[in-house]
């Protein structure tokens, strides 16, 4: 089923509508059938576009994780300074929670 966008020459309303076979379409706040077709883009998916989508979810996962990381470390400093009175020593941050341009 194919959807088509249209505008409303009438009221001006924008809208999509699935079209079945040539069925007849009306602007769903004025009913009336002077509407225009727009030409939208199809949304296309290739190689290059689903590589770039990967690495900003890998880049985005890995600031996550470094994020949780430090949270978990800074909750168990506070308690562990908390409970022994001993303030721990500074710790580097993991090598596998740098953030780097890989």
């Amino acid at each position: 089923m194919p959807t088509f966008d249209y505008r409303c020459c009438a009221c001006g309303e924008y809208f999509e509508v699935f079209v079945r076979g040539e069925e007849a379409v009306c602007c769903p706040e004025c009913a009336s059938q002077e509407l225009e077709k727009l030409l939208s883009m199809p949304a296309l998916k290739t190689d290059n576009t689903h590589a770039q989508a990967m690495s900003a979810a890998k880049r985005r996962d890995k600031r996550q994780a470094r994020d949780n990381y430090w949270s978990q470390r800074d909750y168990e400093r506070a308690h562990y300074e908390e409970d022994t009175g001993i303030k721990p020593k500074y710790e580097e941050t993991p090598k596998k929670y740098k953030l780097t341009d890989d």
